[in-house]
């Protein structure tokens, strides 16, 4: 018998015929779970799984700030402008390029923040649009530029955020700017 349909039979022998999976934790000896080829008692998971102690007043359980308060490092935020100017070592500017990745479910486009990639954005625009395509730029020397480039993408209701260039032409074996890069 397939061992999907014996976890599933066993599980729900289990929901059948035990009111609470958690109350006693010695009812559940003759589940088992299989992982590969190797069968698990289901003891061992349950096992793992404690009491819940009952909250008699809601305002004794602490917020999410209370918790992040007890974090030893207070969290500082930082600008994204302190990031700029920025550049690849791994990508270069050359003639634009469309490259087919295996399921890639939205279409990104890698660009900088130079002459040569701003006009292939420019003529490329109400394609990237339509496709939905979402753009990294890899190289900016202002933030300025960046923040009024992403203004005019986000009317033409492109998203467009800065990333370093290097693990990006690692991940995809990309070497030039700008690239468009589509599902196969």
């Amino acid at each position: 018998m397939n061992k999907s349909i014996i976890i599933y039979l066993l599980g729900l022998s289990f929901l059948c015929f035990s009111q609470n999976p958690y109350a006693d934790h010695h009812s559940v000896s003759n589940e088992v779970i299989y992982v590969g080829d190797n069968v698990i008692p289901a003891e061992t998971f349950y096992s793992a799984i404690t009491e819940i102690e009952p909250v008699d007043n809601i305002d004794a359980v602490p917020t999410a700030t209370d918790m992040l308060s007890d974090l030893p490092v207070p969290v500082t935020p930082v600008s994204l402008s302190t990031y700029f100017p920025f550049e690849t070592n791994k990508l270069s500017v050359s003639n634009p390029k469309k490259i087919e990745i295996e399921n890639l479910f939205v279409p990104i486009f890698v660009m900088g923040i130079d002459k040569y990639s701003i006009d292939w954005f420019m003529s490329s625009i109400e394609e990237l649009s339509k496709s939905g395509a979402q753009g990294v730029v890899v190289q900016a020397d202002s933030y300025e530029r960046f923040v009024k480039l992403q203004a005019y993408a986000r009317k033409k209701g492109i998203y467009l955020n800065v990333s370093y260039g290097d693990p990006i032409a690692e991940a995809y074996g990309i070497t030039t700017y700008p690239t468009l890069l589509v599902s196969k």
